[in-house]
């Protein structure tokens, strides 16, 4: 019972330690044949075997190939009965299967291709049944301890989710105890498949040195330089829509209407230029232009001409928009300005104005 205890304890206090580190972990069940053989009686067991195994582990931060060092608690292997005709006497075990704990190691030699091995103690609860002299049926429990190994190979299938996957695979286990009755030596194997949940964490790479530099105080970074504005009438439209952008509603349908200026040549220009500003920044839907063009020419309006706020109000509601843009280019003195402004259809308020000389 103390050993029992001693165990449970042993799990509570590694797998919380591991799991707050975030490392490796495993849990799963498997099926499989077993045997048991005592050496010197000569009697033996064949039976089907279970396999259920929790394993706790660190890594070691090996990118190439990943290696974790780890503990592994479980039951595995079969049953043991045996009965001997000549002494009269029988052996049962009280468990499935052996407990086993111990350290062990796990491997990915490739991505998709865990190996791990373990070496341990293992135990198990029996009982021994005989006849005495009066005929007198005498039973007796024992607890045999002993050491065993394991060896095992899977296929790690893609991550469930972020970190956790499946495992499935073959597992090899092997074990010797000893039997209080006349000191024999009891062998067990077990072959079998299991399937498993993991999550598995690469281990940060960090060295001395590595944490040295990272105390000495480092340099403040530089500052980059702002970028230069962009000159000319290009730059204006890109300064002049990159605040129309922010300052309008996203999902909002837009129409350019028109820019007046004394040359159509540029103000097709704005027209396409902001246009395209505004379908690059996929906050908004911007009304088809043959569908304005329809109706610039079914109200005979220039694109290079004035249009009042109620004109551009109309024809925004005739193409179906929430919002309209207007614009000029006008003389400021040896520079030039191009003005914006934005019409809520519905309202016909100014929504934003901006302003950039060129």
């Amino acid at each position: 019972m103390k050993k029992l205890v001693f165990v449970l304890l042993f799990v509570v206090f590694a797998s919380w330690s591991v799991w707050a580190q975030g490392f490796y972990f495993d849990v799963g069940a498997g099926v499989g044949l077993s045997r048991m053989v005592a050496i010197d009686s000569g009697l033996q067991n064949n039976d089907g075997g279970l396999d259920l195994t929790l394993r706790v582990g660190y890594g070691l931060g090996m990118d190439r190939i990943p290696v974790y060092l780890a503990v592994e608690f479980g039951l595995t292997g079969g049953s043991f009965y045996a009965y001997d005709k000549f002494l009269d006497y029988e052996i049962t075990s009280s468990l499935a299967a052996q407990l086993f704990s111990g350290p062990g190691i796990i491997l990915y030699p490739v991505p998709q291709l865990q190996l791990g091995a373990s070496l341990g103690w293992c135990g198990f609860n029996y009982s021994y049944e005989f006849m005495n002299d009066s005929n007198k049926t005498i039973e007796r429990d024992y607890f045999s301890n002993g050491f065993a190994w394991n060896i095992s190979a899977a296929f790690d299938f893609n991550y469930l989710y972020r970190n956790l996957g499946v495992l499935f695979g073959i597992k090899y286990y092997g074990s010797v105890n000893k039997i209080d009755l006349g000191d024999d030596i009891l062998l067990s194997s077990y072959f079998g498949i299991f399937v498993k949940f993991a999550y598995r964490k690469k281990a940060p790479q960090q060295t001395v040195a590595v944490n040295a530099a990272a105390e000495k105080p480092q340099p403040a970074p530089r500052t980059p330089p702002p970028p230069r504005p962009q000159p000319g009438l290009d730059g204006a439209i890109t300064r002049a829509s990159g605040e129309l952008i922010k300052d309008l509603p996203e999902n909002t349908r837009l129409a350019v209407i028109n820019i007046s200026s004394g040359d159509a040549n540029v103000s097709a220009r704005v027209v396409d230029e902001l246009e395209f500003q505004l379908v690059s920044s996929r906050k908004f839907t911007i009304v088809d232009r043959n569908t304005l063009e329809a109706i610039r020419s079914e109200q005979n309006f220039q694109m290079s001409g004035e249009v009042s706020d109620s004109s551009a109000v109309s024809i925004g509601e005739m193409l179906g928009a929430n919002i309209v843009i207007t614009g000029s280019i006008t003389a400021a003195g040896k520079t030039q300005r191009l003005s914006l402004r934005a019409l809520d259809v519905r309202t016909a308020e100014i929504v934003t104005m901006v302003r950039e000389e060129f």
